[in-house]
Parts: structure tokens; C-alpha cells; sequence
């Protein structure tokens, strides 16, 4: 719904990537997207499908996915494909923003096993993460998510810890963003703490 014409030149010059990671021909399958907006992609397996915008160098981050429908009803957690079904009616939603998200990450009782990496993505309450490539935290604790649109966020912070055999460690923060502006967030994580319950889509 934008007329910025900025924003539709860079989903012209953009491809779709559609996968479906659980099923035949996981990989992902690309689309050109039309100039009214419409896309065909074929080739893919039964499962849940996972859709990214990418620009000719790297996945355009200010083009984020943040809804699809079907036949004008949302698709919670995503659009669900049976065995060579054929669908149409199928809608995406995507918002875009000027917003920045830094912010600064400290362990508790730590220090982590050795290899462990630490990752961040924003979520929406109630919905799947749109960042499916998440941003990784430095050495130092600090982190930047660029080109975030206005709204209430979740930050949520996750350790991946080598051959490890249970879940993830894992925190969340509350934040509310506003387009230009820079918002700044602390978060903790304590290794020793029982894992933080999944919010339910």
C-alpha cells in the first residue's frame, strides 16, 4: 500500500525465495517478482514454507515478510503445502523501516562452553520470526539490527552451544520501535537458568 517509489524500485530490482526445509528439494527456489507485485514459484516439496525477499547481493533487510495469507486468511505459522498441491491466493505481506535496534548482552554464570555462539533476532508477539538469518552478537557483547519498521518487538538472544543435545539457551526483551529512531536494549542471559517457555503463535 506504500507509494513511496523508492521502496518499489527496490522489490523490482529484489527476488523471492521460497523453501521448504523439511521436504523434497529443500533448498530454495527463486522468483522474480512482478511489478504489480505478483511471483510464481514451483519446484517445491510438501512442508512449511519459508519465504525471504533478496536483493542481488544479499537478503534486503529493509523488505521484511511479516504476513502470509491465503485466500485472504493468515496462515499461522506459515503457508502449509501438501504433495503436489497446486495454490494460488497466496498473499505477502511486507512492511519496510528506517529503524536501528543496538544493543549490549552480558552472561550470567558463565563463561560459555567453549565454540558457543551467540545469535539475535526480533520477533513479533503472537507471530514466526521474519529475520530468519539472525544477526550474530560480537566479542564484546554488541549488536545491530538495521532497517527495522515501526512496532513492539521481542529481542531474543540465542545460544547455540556445540553438540549440545538440549535446548538452546535463550532470552527475551520487550521493545518498542519507532521509524528513524535508534533504540538501544540490554539483555542478560543465565546459563544455569531453566529454558524460557516458547511463545505460542
Amino acid at each position: 500500500g506504500t507509494s513511496d517509489k523508492t521502496v518499489a524500485a527496490r522489490l523490482a530490482q529484489s527476488r523471492l525465495i521460497a523453501s521448504v526445509p523439511s521436504g523434497g528439494g529443500g533448498y530454495g527456489r527463486s522468483a522474480n517478482i512482478g511489478p504489480d507485485g505478483s511471483f510464481r514459484v514451483g519446484g517445491l516439496g510438501a512442508g512449511l514454507v519459508n519465504f525471504q525477499v533478496i536483493s542481488a547481493q544479499r537478503m534486503d533487510e529493509a523488505l521484511q515478510i511479516t504476513r502470509v495469507e491465503r485466500d485472504g486468511v493468515v496462515q499461522q505459522p506459515g503457508l502449509q503445502l501438501k504433495e503436489r498441491e497446486q495454490v494460488s491466493g497466496v498473499r505477502l505481506v511486507i512492511v519496510t523501516g528506517s529503524a536501528t535496534v543496538t544493543g549490549t548482552f552480558k552472561l550470567e554464570n558463565g563463561p560459555a562452553p567453549p565454540g558457543t555462539r551467540f545469535m539475535v533476532r526480533l520477533e513479533k508477539p503472537g507471530e514466526r520470526p521474519f529475520n530468519l538469518r539472525p544477526n550474530e552478537i560480537d566479542a564484546r557483547g554488541h549488536f545491530v539490527i538495521n532497517n527495522v519498521a515501526p512496532g513492539t518487538y521481542d529481542v531474543v538472544v540465542i545460544g547455540y552451544v556445540p553438540q549440545s543435545r538440549t535446548r538452546p539457551p535463550m532470552a527475551r526483551q520487550s521493545i518498542t520501535v519507532t521509524e528513524g529512531a535508534v533504540t538501544n536494549v540490554e539483555l542478560s542471559l543465565d546459563l544455569n537458568a531453566p529454558p524460557v517457555p516458547q511463545p505460542t503463535p
